[in-house]
């Protein structure tokens, strides 16, 4: 299982990092440590989602 598979069991669906691990067989700290990459992955990708949200609108702004 991935790291965003995890992360939506964590956040979705709220399930702890033990009842994780205890699922799929893996360790609670392996488990936690995927959570917090794919969380660090997200907050990267939605960063970047915004500073192109944020140039395109200035440039309809600047030809309007």
């Amino acid at each position: 299982m991935g790291r965003s598979q995890y992360l939506i069991l964590n956040v979705i669906c709220g399930y702890t990092s033990m009842e994780i691990a205890d699922a799929f067989d893996d360790t609670v700290v392996a488990v936690t440590k995927r959570i917090q990459r794919a969380k660090k992955k997200m907050k990267g990708f939605i960063y970047r989602i915004l500073m192109w949200m944020a140039s395109n609108l200035e440039a309809k702004i600047f030809i309007c």
